[in-house]
């Protein structure tokens, strides 16, 4: 059997092929391996912390006696020497005076007045609105009797009252229904002021006259009656 070329190429090819499989498992199993050629970064080498040691407090092995006032400290367990025994003292009781209770004033309190300022109350000038506070009305006969005709001339007066200066505007109004021409009335201040006017009857009549405030009321004050009676 003759070995062509392609036979040669295929075993090299399976080789190299086994070749990198086993290098990729020893990079893996072992990343530090001098056949990886992106080896890790070398770590730090690891602080080693040092451990606690318990070292024992010991007394000393020997304790030498020391003298204190002129008498000699000996250790425990040994029987002092150069010390005589005393005698103690009975206690007596003491006599004491128990302080005696000093009184303490305490300040009484004072109440404090405190005042409180007056309100004044302060008087403000209000304009009084103008306007016709009253009128009076009189005739100079309620009740006539006369002979008819003539009859009788009926004169009528008012007393108009205005609470501030002003213009009023008027006119008389009757029973039988006439009305006479707006009239005016000029006030400086707070005032009255008479007005009259006539209303001639020539028979048997009974009726009233009033004053309407055109300005500023707009407002029909009291009537005064009348009467007439002819006679033969």
């Amino acid at each position: 059997m003759k070995i062509s070329i392609w036979d040669i190429l295929s075993v090299v090819l399976i080789l190299a092929t086994v070749m990198v499989v086993m290098v990729a498992a020893q990079i893996f199993m072992d990343p530090t391996t001098g056949l990886n050629p992106f080896p890790p970064p070398t770590l730090p080498t690891a602080l080693v912390l040092p451990k606690p040691t318990n070292t024992p407090i010991r007394l000393p092995p020997t304790w030498t006696p020391t003298t204190v006032n002129n008498a000699t400290v000996e250790p425990l367990g040994v029987t002092p020497t150069g010390l005589k025994a005393t005698s103690t003292l009975v206690a007596t009781a003491t006599g004491f005076v128990l302080p005696s209770a000093t009184p303490t004033l305490t300040p009484s309190i004072t109440p404090t007045i405190t005042r409180t300022p007056s309100v004044t109350p302060t008087k403000s000038n209000t304009p009084v609105p103008f306007a016709v506070t009253s009128v009076q009305m009189g005739v100079d006969a309620a009740a006539v009797s006369t002979t008819c005709p003539p009859g009788h001339l009926f004169t009528f007066v008012a007393s108009i009252v205005a609470g501030n200066g002003g213009t009023v505007m008027y006119h008389w109004e009757f029973s039988d229904g006439t009305k006479s021409a707006v009239q005016s009335l000029s006030y400086s201040s707070a005032s009255s002021q008479a007005v009259t006017t006539t209303w001639n009857q020539g028979a048997t009549f009974s009726g009233w006259a009033q004053i309407y405030i055109d300005e500023p009321n707009h407002q029909a004050f009291s009537r005064q009656a009348i009467a007439l009676t002819c006679v033969p």
